[in-house]
């Protein structure tokens, strides 16, 4: 028992010099890498497991309920040319947090996006807000594009007028939002090329009506 009490020392003399592990009575805390510990466990370095690592938010009123720090908490501090987070397997990057808040899955570069995502989004709903909407082709003062100036346009560009091309939309991709604005403009428009048809329609016909009824008179003249 002597000799184990004595290697315990050894081993805890050993420990404290070369690897800094100290410990504070008064606070319970452990520090490797730091003398002055100011958690449960303070390292001032690299941390590595082999296993499955499980982090338990503490869940109890000793915590603000307003409080941000549960669970896993990470911080950078003034950083942000750091990654927060990185998971990999042998397949490459599967999910990153820039230090900067943009978010990776699937890729290991957000190229700028505060989300990116390498493959197919699975959702029931996605809701875009717009601060614009395609109303104001419905204004007296919009200037509805003549059906010969779009057929012009058509002919030349081979896309509709305010609508990206194929080009663009391969180089730039799309803006949801954006697109669905474009999309409900064209499709005013054409109410309104429709609405004037019909008006144009209603007025021949009514024409029409009144060139038979002169017609019918004239006739009816020529018969007495």
């Amino acid at each position: 028992m002597k000799t184990l009490f004595i290697t315990a020392i050894i081993l805890l003399s050993f420990v404290s010099t070369y690897a800094q592990v100290n410990h504070l009575p008064l606070t319970g805390n452990v520090g490797i890498g730091t003398n002055d510990p100011k958690v449960s466990l303070d390292v001032n370095g690299i941390t590595r497991s082999n296993g499955p690592v499980t982090f338990l938010g503490p869940g109890t009123s000793s915590e603000t309920s307003g409080t941000n720090k549960r669970g896993l908490y990470l911080d950078n501090g003034l950083s942000t040319g750091w990654r927060l987070m990185t998971l990999v397997n042998a397949n490459g990057t599967l999910f990153s947090i820039e230090g900067n808040g943009n978010v990776a899955i699937g890729t290991p570069n957000p190229a700028g996006y505060k989300l990116a995502v390498e493959g197919t989004i699975g959702a029931r709903k996605v809701k875009v807000t717009q601060e614009t909407w395609a109303d104001f082709v419905f204004h007296p003062d919009y200037k509805l594009p003549s059906l010969q100036e779009v057929s012009l346009f058509v002919q030349h560009h081979k896309h509709l007028p305010g609508i990206p091309s194929e080009k663009e939309v391969k180089e730039k991709g799309l803006d949801l939002g954006e697109m669905n604005k474009l999309l409900l403009q064209k499709v005013e428009e054409q109410l309104l090329y429709i609405i004037e048809l019909s008006q144009t329609v209603n007025e021949l016909s009514r024409k029409t009506q009144q060139l038979e009824q002169k017609l019918s008179d004239l006739n009816g003249l020529k018969a007495k």
